[in-house]
């Protein structure tokens, strides 16, 4: 028998059929038989699954339908997708009212020193302005605007430009105001008991479909504000009630000062409780009296110590007025608590007062004012991000008839630290020689700041043994006025006299 080609049958035998050789199981007799590779483990008579789902459709019926209406199904196949389509367009774009709370988080914004502005617009009312930073969680579309700020003393700025604020996420800086009134009795009592906590925005929300909201967001971070809210109204109230009848000054033998009794009269309806001299802001006045009660129409005295600063100018200590402390704010009820902003308030000095002071110290301040004079000034620092340099200072100072210098140690000020190589320096015939180094401030600081001034005390040797005078020497010379003009431009000529 002729051996079959490759991809053809086999022969059946005679006989009995045999089992299939392609069951699945090893059928060692079979061994021999020729096998077909590209048919092994399938039947080549076997329907595929696609042929078998034909025929059920073409049994069914279904397959000649489509046949038959092919146009219709296809039209509305895509029919019903742009329904679809255009469905969902409108559920995402559909009029959705506002949330019933704003999804907005208001927080003050910038350093302390400059994030509130306060401009006084007379009759007790000010315009108050903070910058602020607003982070959104409204979805888009919806327009957010902030109207004004809300809070003790405060009301809506009239005909005021609202804050429109983006609506995207992260923080969107802007400012908002308020009128602050400290002109009403009940306008004052509340800003004097403000509170951080009772501060906050009004804010105006509008949906695409028309909706509008106005509702009022927490104010985060208003410390300083309600420190500025109470400070401004305290002075205004302490204008308007407060009077200085008089002021005298009693010198103090053998050192230089002079302790100050400062009558006061309550000229308003409201009482002024624990009034004393504070200690905030005034390094050369220190309180030695009492606290004590104010009633209304009445007068008491604040009693003060004031160490002389500058020979100079005795009263300088006072030019912007007598530093006073009150309990009348809310925040300071506890008697002889630390001073702050927001409890002191500053009673004016007329000049017939501040007289009475420089003619107390006559007998200290009875010498001409020293001079000092750059004779040499070496730079010696770049410039850098805090500093426009260091300049090496030798000076030639003069003093009439003292014959020691006590010169401070210095410190940082806002024109630089200038600080002394010789303490105390010995003067012959009223003259002597100061070493020093002077570390500037950047240019723009120095050019607001001006040159700072020595701290000195003239000491001289008489028959009653030694007398100090305290004196802030200036610095002048033309071998500064070099250095300077080097350092910071033509702009800095003009700083050194």
């Amino acid at each position: 028998m002729p051996e079959p080609e490759r991809g053809g049958t086999v022969p059946a035998r005679a006989g009995p059929p045999g089992p299939d050789p392609y069951d699945g199981r090893l059928d060692l007799d079979a061994l021999d038989a020729p096998v077909d590779l590209d048919v092994i483990g399938t039947d080549p008579a076997g329907p595929l699954l696609g042929e078998r789902i034909a025929r059920i459709l073409e049994r069914s019926g279904v397959a000649p339908f489509v046949r038959r209406h092919r146009r219709t199904l296809v039209v509305g196949s895509v029919t019903t997708v742009l329904a679809l389509g255009l469905l969902g367009s409108w559920w995402f774009a559909r009029p959705v009212p506002l949330s019933a709370a704003p999804l907005l988080l208001v927080k003050t914004s910038g350093p302390d020193s400059t994030q509130v502005r306060v401009r006084p617009t007379g009759r007790g009312l000010a315009d108050l302005t903070l910058d602020v930073a607003v982070a959104s969680a409204e979805r888009p579309g919806v327009t957010v605007v902030l109207v004004s700020l809300t809070g003790p003393g405060l009301s809506r700025v009239a005909g005021g430009a609202a804050s429109p604020v983006g609506t995207a996420n992260g923080d969107t800086e802007t400012r908002v105001s308020a009128v602050l009134d400290c002109a009403s009795p009940s306008g004052s009592a509340d800003a004097l008991r403000a509170d951080p906590s009772g501060f906050g925005v009004e804010v105006r929300r509008t949906a695409p479909a028309g909706e509008v909201r106005v509702d009022t967001v927490p104010l985060v971070g208003a410390q300083r504000l309600a420190l500025v809210v109470r400070q401004t109204c305290l002075q205004a109230v302490a204008d308007r009630e407060l009077r200085t009848t008089s002021l005298t000054a009693t010198p103090l033998a053998g050192v230089a000062a002079a302790d100050l009794a400062v009558t006061v009269h309550d000229a308003g309806t409201g009482p002024w409780p624990e009034l004393r001299v504070s200690m905030l802001g005034q390094p050369w006045v220190v309180n030695i009296g009492r606290a004590t009660d104010l009633a209304p129409g009445g007068t008491t005295t604040l009693r003060a110590r004031l160490w002389l600063q500058d020979c100079a100018d005795p009263s300088a200590a006072l030019a912007g007025g007598l530093q006073v402390r009150t309990s009348f704010a809310a925040v300071d009820t506890v008697p002889y608590s630390t001073d702050n902003a927001g409890n002191t308030f500053r009673l004016p000095v007329d000049a017939a007062a501040r007289k009475q002071v420089t003619d107390a110290f006559a007998g200290v301040c009875s010498s001409a004012v020293p001079a000092a004079t750059v004779t040499v000034a070496d730079v010696h620092g770049g410039a850098t991000g805090t500093t426009a340099g260091t300049v090496d200072l030798t000076l030639t100072v003069h003093a009439e008839g003292a014959a020691l210098m006590e010169v401070d140690a210095g410190g940082p000020t806002a024109g630089g630290e200038l600080t002394p190589l010789d303490a105390p320096v010995h003067l012959d015939h009223g003259t002597g020689v100061l070493h020093a180094t002077w570390t500037l401030p950047v240019c723009a600081d120095l050019l607001a700041a001006g040159v700072p001034r020595f701290g000195i005390a003239l000491v001289s040797f008489d028959a009653n043994g030694g007398e100090r005078r305290p004196y802030l020497m200036p610095v002048r010379g033309e071998a500064l006025r070099v250095a300077l003009v080097r350092l910071c431009g033509e702009a800095a000529r003009g700083l050194v006299p």
